[in-house]
Parts: C-alpha cells; sequence; structure tokens
C-alpha cells in the first residue's frame, strides 16, 4: 500500500514537473517569436543590422521563385548564381523550340542549388540540367544567398529548413524565423515590380541588363582561391547523383569573364581538372567564343545583352547540338 501511494505521489509530481517544462518551452517558444518579429519589423524600418531580410531584393528572386511554383516539364533547367540568371537568357532558348526555366538566384552556392532541385525537379522534370559553377560560390559559406532564397520563397518548406540546419548561421537561423512568421503566420501580401532600375525580369527566370549599364573595372590583382569548400564540393556531388537517379543529363559549366578577370584566378586549371572528373563540364573562357570585354561584358563577370545573345547561341549551336527539344 505504501509503496503504491509512493508510486502515485512520484507520478504526479513528474506530471507537474513535466508540465511546467512544456510551459517555460512553450512561453519561451512565444517570446522569441514575438521578439524576432518585434526587432525585424524594427531593423527593417531603421534598416539596422539586427537582421537581414532582403524581401524583392537584387535578382528578382521573388518573382522567379514565385513563377516556378507553376511550371512542369521543361527541356533545360538552369541553377547557379547570378552567371545563370543574367547569363542564360529564357527567350532565345525558346525561339530555338526548348522549354526552359532558369533557378539562378544571387550568389548561389551548391548547397543552395541542391535543395532547390531536390525540392523542384520531380515537378519541373528537365531532360537536361545546366550547372554554373563559379569559383567563388564553391568557397564560401552561402549565407548570403540562403537568407536571398528564404526570404524570397512564398512557401516555405521542409527543404528551406534543412538547408539553413546544413549551413548553420546564425543570420540565416534569424531569417528563417522572421521569414516563417510573415509568410507562414501572417501570411504577407508582396508584389514585386517587373522593372528595377537597369533590371528587367523575363519570364522564365531571366534578368535582363540595360544597355544603358555599364560599370568599368581593370587591374585586377591575383586572386588565390584554392581552398574550396568541403561542403560545397560535397553538395556539386549529391546534384550529380540527384541526376543520375532521376536519369537527367546535367552538364557544368563555367559562364564566360572578362579576360583579365579570369586570369586573375590562379587555380583554374586545378579546378577545371576537379569539374572534369566529376561529370561533363565546360569553361567557356577557355574557348574563342568572340567576346569583346568592352562591348560583351557590362561588368567583370556578367556578360551585356549582346555578349547574352552571342554566347546562347553558341551554346544551343556547339553544346546542345544533336540533343533535340
Amino acid at each position: 500500500m505504501g509503496l503504491n501511494l509512493f508510486i502515485s505521489n512520484s507520478n504526479i509530481i513528474m506530471l507537474k514537473f513535466f508540465k511546467k517544462i512544456m510551459f517555460i518551452t512553450l512561453i519561451s517558444l512565444v517570446t522569441t517569436l514575438v521578439g524576432v518579429k518585434v526587432f525585424g519589423d524594427f531593423n527593417q524600418y531603421l534598416k539596422t543590422s539586427f537582421l537581414k531580410y532582403p524581401l524583392g531584393g537584387g535578382g528578382h528572386t521573388y518573382s522567379r521563385l514565385s513563377e516556378v511554383e507553376n511550371i512542369e516539364n521543361i527541356d533545360i533547367l538552369f541553377l547557379g548564381s547570378s552567371h545563370s540568371y543574367r547569363g542564360f537568357d529564357t527567350r532565345i532558348f525558346s525561339n530555338y523550340g526548348y522549354s526552359t526555366f532558369n533557378l539562378g538566384t544571387s550568389s548561389q552556392t551548391p548547397i543552395q542549388s541542391k535543395f532547390l532541385l531536390k525540392k523542384y525537379i520531380k515537378q519541373l522534370n528537365p531532360k537536361i540540367i545546366v550547372f554554373d559553377l563559379y569559383h567563388k560560390t564553391s568557397s564560401i559559406k552561402g549565407v548570403e544567398s540562403a537568407i536571398d532564397i528564404i526570404s524570397n520563397s512564398k512557401n516555405l518548406s521542409c527543404f528551406e529548413l534543412k538547408m539553413f540546419l546544413e549551413i548553420g548561421d546564425v543570420e540565416v537561423i534569424k531569417t528563417f524565423i522572421y521569414s516563417f512568421i510573415n509568410k507562414s503566420l501572417l501570411k504577407e501580401k508582396f508584389q514585386e515590380e517587373t522593372l528595377k532600375k537597369y533590371d528587367k525580369y523575363v519570364k522564365g527566370g531571366f534578368v535582363e541588363k540595360s544597355s544603358v549599364y555599364s560599370k568599368y573595372e581593370s587591374g585586377f590583382p591575383k586572386i588565390f582561391e584554392n581552398k574550396l569548400s568541403k561542403k560545397q564540393l560535397s553538395a556539386i556531388d549529391d546534384i550529380i547523383n540527384i541526376c543520375k537517379s532521376n536519369n537527367v543529363k546535367i552538364i557544368l559549366v563555367n559562364t564566360p569573364l572578362k579576360k583579365q578577370y579570369n586570369l586573375s584566378y590562379d587555380h583554374n586549371i586545378y579546378f577545371d581538372s576537379l569539374m572534369n572528373s566529376k561529370a561533363e563540364y565546360i569553361n567557356f573562357n577557355t574557348l574563342n567564343l568572340s567576346l569583346n570585354d568592352t562591348i560583351h561584358f557590362y561588368d567583370k563577370d556578367h556578360l551585356s545583352q549582346k555578349g547574352v545573345e552571342l554566347f546562347n547561341k553558341y551554346f544551343i549551336e556547339k553544346v546542345l547540338g544533336s540533343i533535340k527539344p
């Protein structure tokens, strides 16, 4: 009898303790959510550095991630940084009979490419994936790109959650919480303009730069970036394996840069060799595309519209070649 009473009292004490823990946890969660929301709104108003939330920022990521929700069964999917969404014009490919979508985003690293691919590969069902690999994006952590995608995704999912967990940066965590509150709890309303200063969003994910814009750059110092990120290299391997398991052809590319800027990288040969060992890879900086640094680029690493047209025509005719749309 005494033992049963002791067990019963112990169970009551444990239950009370568990309830207190749950209550404290709930209060802490609510306090965190409210705190991030309040300080986040305060940050957006005063433009402080507490939290980054580039909703509708550069690159039209919001428009691209909104449009992709309604796209299915395409021929070619483009992935990568701004070199991708500013380098592959979906209109030009359409003129040649290819249905495409450009899922590039600003400073997109292979980690972000991997999660975007996982999220949309079944829906888009591409025959070919063109994956832009820029030296810098394989050497950085991917914080800027993760914040951009999380801020501009209309509906956050487990893929964005896994992405921020993999990066594990406090800035990304704050942005995720703030974005989750705005989008999932408060049903945030936002409409992005098609035209922004010198940029025009084109259906299919491409961003056209106005011919008026030109940024003169010269005298590039030698860049020593041999320390490629192990996480980013692993993500590249994951992307290749995802393509194989879905029977999708993948082409790794290094899009054109200004000649002197490209030569400033000291590890081009090593990088090319490494990428060649992984899958079909083309560094267009090693080919004669007749690109003029003054006419065909608007800055050191982005093609002007004239450059895009020349590059895309070459890519379609020489690379895609016998691959029929």
